[in-house]
């Protein structure tokens, strides 16, 4: 199950059926001060499942799983899941630069508009040349 099935199921109220999670973090790294663990896209779940039936997802910290979408006139490209559930609350976002990511989970952007507004100017310089895939970008964003 990827992040976003996740994601999806807890926006419609599916509640899965899994226990509390036991994650290995691929590797976990200092950034500004802050420890952000690498999950595999299966512990990411684990995280985001785990707050179902709880109210708070175990266990707390900084996270990012990295993933790959499919962007029509592109081909696959890598988002990273950001996720700070560090208050138990698992706020999570979508970033398509990890830069981006590291610099919204340790508090880098005054507001979640800044960090997204750096993003597009990341999907933008990726996909130069890229007409089809540059058009499908601008209507998801709204742009």
């Amino acid at each position: 199950m990827t992040v976003q099935t996740s994601l999806a199921m807890y926006m419609t109220g599916r509640r899965p059926s899994r226990s509390p999670p036991v994650i290995t973090p691929i590797r976990t790294y200092i950034r500004q001060g802050s420890s952000i663990s690498v999950l595999s896209s299966d512990d990411a779940s684990a995280v985001i499942d785990s707050g179902f039936d709880a109210g708070s997802y175990e266990p707390r910290g900084l996270f990012i799983s990295p993933e790959m979408t499919e962007i029509p006139g592109y081909g696959e490209a890598p988002i990273y899941i950001a996720m700070d559930n560090t208050s138990g609350d698992c706020w999570t976002e979508e970033f398509y630069s990890r830069t981006v990511a590291e610099k919204w989970l340790i508090g880098g952007y005054e507001c979640i508009e800044d960090a997204q507004t750096s993003d597009i100017r990341y999907i933008e310089r990726m996909l130069k040349g890229h007409g089809a895939a540059m058009e499908w970008i601008r209507r998801r964003f709204g742009l």
